[in-house]
């Protein structure tokens, strides 16, 4: 690549209006040279740091009144998504009525109700939101609104995941009692039904998409609600083991098994864990995404098995029917 002139120092390494640079004396050469990116029309930017935080600051220059929401916002909080939502290309904005929403090339618009749940704030470093530290200058729709916009995207058991992310952890974004105000906010419009039916099933605990989306399961089926992320003692009160659901009362643990497990040393500690947890007279059931998705019946038959407990017909109907509804 040729040399090219310097940027000024306060163009460097973060999106910026063609307007200013032009003020401020780039040339229109300069300006199309190949060290920088043309995110939206009238912005330019580095390349390499157009990732998600990057464009939406670049956004955010063409479209001030806007506030980034949906599954935009979803993904700046990083809540557990569906695949094909976290690995989304458009952004979506949001606006109040009477703002009109501009169009923009590779952006969902949305206009909402100036009654909806109060907007976020702009998120600035120091705020309790340890991952957000470096977002200065991008405007999100709080953490309760962004849950109730999902519902536009996702089904019931993602609802669930997003919110039990929400409310759970040292620092939780909200509280459960501020998603059941926000949606008391929205009655009578659309996708209201889906989430009031899950607004009562989000709990305080799980760590992942998928334990939330076997809680689920497990409770359609009929099955007693575990315990979440706890701890398990030996008889004489030792520590030995974190589970992710704990049936306490039949000395059974189930655990998820993600990615990372599948790592060498991870591999070992399981294999360690497992057989002290058995030799201390408890059950442990492992299960993936796939038994969730692909064999619902089958993985409820396991843990009904060891809980020594039955499935009515009925009962495992209702869970089947939510299984199809859990997404990739």
């Amino acid at each position: 690549m040729p040399n090219v002139e310097p940027l000024p120092a306060r163009f460097r390494g973060r999106p910026f209006l063609v307007g200013d640079a032009a003020a401020a004396g780039l040339s229109r050469s300069r300006l199309r040279s190949s060290d920088l990116a043309a995110p939206f029309r009238g912005v330019r930017g580095d390349p390499l740091a157009l990732d998600l935080v990057g464009r939406c600051r670049a956004l955010q220059l063409v479209s001030p009144r806007a506030f980034f929401s949906h599954s935009t916002a979803a993904r700046l909080f990083e809540l557990p998504l569906p695949l094909r939502l976290g690995n989304e290309g458009l952004l979506h904005i949001s606006v109040f009525e009477p703002v009109r929403a501009a169009s923009i090339a590779g952006v969902r618009s949305h206009q909402l109700r100036p009654t909806e749940v109060v907007v976020g704030e702009v998120i600035a470093p120091g705020t309790r939101h340890g991952s957000l530290r470096n977002w200065t200058g991008i405007s999100i729709s709080s953490p309760a609104l962004t849950w109730c916009l999902l519902a536009e995207q996702v089904g019931v058991p993602d609802l669930v995941a997003a919110a039990d992310f929400l409310v759970s952890g040292t620092h939780p974004f909200c509280s459960i009692t501020e998603l059941e105000e926000a949606v008391a906010a929205r009655a009578g419009q659309r996708h209201v039904r889906a989430l009031q039916r899950a607004i009562g099933l989000v709990r305080v605990g799980p760590r992942s998409r998928r334990e939330s989306h076997a809680r689920l399961l497990f409770g359609a089926a009929g099955l007693p609600e575990p315990e979440l992320n706890t701890k398990i003692f030996t008889e004489d009160g030792r520590f030995l083991a974190m589970s992710d659901l704990v049936w306490r009362a039949f000395r059974v643990a189930g655990e998820y098994e993600g990615e990372y497990h599948q790592e060498r040393g991870q591999f070992r500690k399981d294999i360690l864990r497992r057989e002290r947890v058995e030799d201390n007279n408890w059950r442990l059931f492992r299960f993936t995404g796939d038994d969730l998705r692909l064999r619902p019946r089958e993985t409820i038959l396991r843990v009904s098995n060891r809980l020594g407990l039955r499935v009515s017909a009925a009962r495992m109907r209702a869970a089947l029917a939510l299984a199809a509804e859990i997404a990739l």
